[in-house]
């Protein structure tokens, strides 16, 4: 493992592949058998390490409530008193889509750190250490739950300490030595976790790094003020096209911590949520010489063939409904709209001179289509937009039924100039107000299908194949 220094450091991609085999190693113990809740060291655990303890939690994100193995934490065997915990993360992305679209917050337990979101904080608060049996004098002789220690902080601290005397023959009661050190890696919700144990261990055993896949927003803006305040790296790995850093939404209250490291799969992973979120995934874009899973590796063929599909003019092109997760989640992001946006106001004032954002709303949703990978041409005129969406096999569904996803036109059979409009739907509150994305706000904001408070009233929604 390649030496960490205190203070920040600038992203290194080789240790953040280093670390994040730690993550891959929790995956392959937990799918060896997903029942066994203190698996042995797959094949794949990283060389020069032991396993010290596992880590257990309650699952309120997926349908179990039974206690399941969600990482571990290793030790060196050069450095007794260097550590490293890996946290895996959920399995399926539909589920991540059903639990996080809707989640609350609640204040996170240590003093001044804001708000966390409910369900991450809620499971971590399950989060329970089972120290590995050991021969070393003072380690433990069998199996045994650390949970009576306290939380999840005090329990690995209790961990640290035992097991890093035990290895170098120490008295069993020694303190930790001021140089013992945890670096914590994490993948999808596990990296919601590590940043969690990150902040309750503030003060406690030294952390250098966090280095984390595919995270989701955690907390609010109080809790990323106290995160950017702790005298560590942070490493926030992202791909592009994955829905899970986008959630929960900005429009909520969450916000990202620091520091977001971006990288893009369109050209080497399947397009897939799968394959978008896998850490597989993560880790070839972080490594070119590794591959995504082998389910997930695209050929030049495979992506030739990709783009085929795809009928001159963006008409015709099938499957339109499995990109919604991800047009949704750009277009609920204020800095992705922003972007859209932006790039929408160019293309206007290139076409017509028109100074955005008038007459913008047509090649705003185009653009917010076109990065969601639904191919339609640059197009100018909302009822023009709506047409082409018909004939890509968009169907019409009446007022009152509009669901996330949905395109809402205001438009008659003839253009009206200055009342014609269109926008897409990101959650209905109730069969009239809606949250939308359009040219008209530059985030996410509420508009009524009656035409409640001075705009035209919706004429249809489309809704996509």
């Amino acid at each position: 493992m390649l030496a960490l220094t205190a203070g920040p450091l600038p992203f290194n991609p080789a240790v953040a592949t280093q670390y994040g085999l730690f993550v891959q190693a929790a995956y392959s113990m937990y799918a060896a058998n997903p029942n066994n809740l203190t698996p042995q060291p797959a094949s794949d655990f990283p060389a020069g390490y032991e396993l010290s303890a596992w880590i257990q939690m309650q699952d309120f994100v997926l349908s179990s409530t039974g206690p399941t193995f969600y990482g571990f934490i290793a030790q060196s065997k050069a450095d007794p008193t260097e550590f490293v915990m890996a946290i895996r993360g959920t399995q399926t992305l539909e589920e991540w889509w059903d639990d996080l679209t809707s989640i609350g917050k609640t204040p996170f337990g240590q003093p001044n750190c804001g708000s966390v979101a409910y369900g991450f904080n809620r499971i971590y608060e399950t989060l329970e250490i089972i120290e590995r049996p050991s021969n070393l004098p003072g380690a433990a002789p069998a199996a045994r739950s650390l949970k009576p220690v306290g939380s999840f902080a005090e329990q690995a601290n209790s961990l640290f300490v035992r097991r890093s005397n035990a290895m170098a023959a120490r008295a069993p009661g020694a303190a930790l030595p001021q140089s013992a050190s945890v670096t914590v890696v994490g993948h999808s919700l596990g990296s919601a976790l590590a940043t969690l144990y990150t902040m309750e261990n503030a003060g406690k055993v030294h952390n250098p790094l966090l280095c984390t896949f595919a995270s989701p927003r955690v907390g609010d803006a109080t809790f990323v003020k106290a995160f950017s305040a702790l005298p560590l790296t942070s490493w926030r790995v992202v791909n592009d096209p994955d829905i899970v850093p986008k959630l929960p939404p900005e429009i909520a209250g969450f916000e990202h911590v620091n520091l977001e490291q971006r990288y893009d799969s369109s050209s080497t992973a399947k397009n897939s949520f799968g394959c978008w979120h896998a850490m597989a995934t993560y880790l070839s874009l972080v490594d070119p010489t590794r591959q995504p899973d082998p389910a997930c590796r695209i050929t030049a063929a495979a992506a030739l063939g990709a783009r085929a599909i795809l009928a001159p003019n963006g008409i015709g092109g099938p499957g339109d409904g499995a990109q919604l997760a991800r047009l949704i989640a750009n277009a609920s992001n204020p800095p992705t709209l922003q972007e859209a946006q932006a790039e929408a106001a160019q293309r206007l004032l290139t076409y017509d001179g028109e100074q955005y954002p008038s007459d913008g709303c047509a090649i705003t949703l185009s653009v917010l289509l076109q990065e969601a990978g639904i191919n339609v041409a640059d197009t100018y005129q909302a009822i023009v937009l709506g047409d082409v969406l018909k004939q890509r096999g968009w169907s019409e569904v009446p007022i009152g039924s509009q669901q996330a996803g949905d395109v809402g036109s205001t438009c008659g059979p003839t253009p009206h100039h200055g009342t014609d409009h269109i926008y897409l739907v990101l959650r209905p509150v109730n069969t009239d107000e809606m949250v939308i994305a359009d040219n008209q706000a530059a985030t996410p904001h509420f508009r009524y299908a009656s035409g409640k408070g001075g705009k035209s009233p919706t004429k249809f929604f489309l809704r996509a194949p």
